[in-house]
């Protein structure tokens, strides 16, 4: 369920809004879609946390939705979105540790 802190990034006439759910206008306007969900994700940090839903350039669908802490959400998926940054990390960190064991 949507809460007022709760905010949404959409395009609307070639510019990305960055739009808390219960406001009548945009808090922000953007250029690029990315600027737009980072200035959202800012926001909310700020506010205490809450759902962040990116909207998809063409047909407006749900192209993200994500829980920004210290938002509370009570049964929290299994993060498919976001785990392959940090699973690259992880392998990086594992080989320049072997790298440097073996430089030793």
């Amino acid at each position: 369920m949507s809460k007022g802190r709760d905010r949404s990034v959409y395009r609307k006439d070639g510019q990305w809004h960055n739009k808390r759910n219960d406001a009548k206008k945009s808090s922000s306007v953007h250029a690029t879609q990315r600027d737009a969900g980072d200035a959202a994700k800012r926001m909310l940090t700020n506010q205490g946390g809450g759902e962040l839903t990116i909207m998809r350039r063409k047909d407006g669908k749900i192209r993200s939705k994500d829980t920004i802490r210290p938002g509370n959400d009570p049964y929290p998926p299994k993060d498919t979105e976001h785990w392959m940054i940090y699973t690259r990390w992880k392998v990086l960190n594992i080989l320049q540790c072997a790298l440097f064991i073996a430089y030793i």
